[in-house]
This record gives structure tokens, sequence and C-alpha cells, in this order.
């Protein structure tokens, strides 16, 4: 793939993304289905569909990507005989990343029905000057605000 594309193969390329959707649909019944057959009920708490997209990617692609899996996982029904599992495919915690995008979603959200879908953000303070060295009181406060109430 071209070097300045990195991170948006999975995205923009059809067999990536019908991959993606066979492996998270795979892996939502092995959550489901699979490993309560196994006797293990209750060992996946969460199940994230995709960890940290490619922060310049079209968030409403991103979206797009994340309710396209929201709604193929909810409608999913057991093969056969569902087994005495503690998720149900209507019921499996979802993960979305929010692609550094952190303000974004309340408009990109806004009129979903999102049951048991939780929004996993990364705050890294490390990528820019600001975070690393302070030079100033005032930032040093800010740095200290964020570690005891954010991090």
């Amino acid at each position: 793939t071209n070097e300045d594309e990195w991170g948006e193969t999975w995205l923009y390329e059809k067999q990536c993304m019908d991959d993606t959707h066979a492996v998270l649909e795979f892996m939502a019944e092995w959550i489901v289905e699979i490993l309560p057959k196994q006797g293990v009920n209750d060992t996946v708490i969460m199940f994230e569909l995709v960890n940290e997209p490619w922060v310049f990617s079209d968030i409403s692609l991103v979206r797009d990507f994340y309710f396209y899996m929201l709604n193929t996982i909810r409608a999913k029904t057991c093969k056969g005989d569902c087994p005495s599992s503690y998720w149900t495919y209507k019921t499996l915690p979802l993960l979305f990343h929010d692609a550094f995008r952190h303000f974004d979603w309340a408009w990109l959200l806004r009129h979903y029905d999102l049951t048991n879908v939780f929004m996993d953000t990364h705050l890294y303070h490390a990528f820019n000057i600001a975070d690393i060295a302070s030079d100033n009181e005032g930032c040093d406060r800010h740095k200290i605000a964020i570690t005891e109430n954010i991090a």
C-alpha cells in the first residue's frame, strides 16, 4: 500500500472492510456462543470493534463502520441452541474508540440508540511539546489537574 495512506487501508478498501466485518462477526459469535459451550461465560466484559482508528480518516466513515457492526451484531441470532451465555448479541457491550476526535462524537451519535455501547478515549500527554515540558506555574497546575481528575 501507499505509505501516504497508512492507517486508511482497512476503511477505504472493500476487501479489507469485508474481511474486518467477517472477523468481528466471528469474534462476536465466539463471545456469545462458542465460549459458553466450552464453559467459559464471564471472561469478556466488552468488545472493542477497532482500537485507535487513524486520526485522519473520514470520521463519518468510521461512524458508519461502527453502526454497520452495531446493527449486524445486534441482529445476529444463535445458530441452533443458544448456550447459557452471560451475553446475548443484543446485550454484548460494544466499545467504540473516538479516533482522537473527542468532541465530534456528541454530534455524530446524537440520533442513535447506544444501549450497551461505550466510548474509548485515550488521552495521551506525550505528543505535544506543551505536554512534555512546562515553562510556567500555570502550565504545571493544568497538568496536575489533568493527572488528578482525568488521566
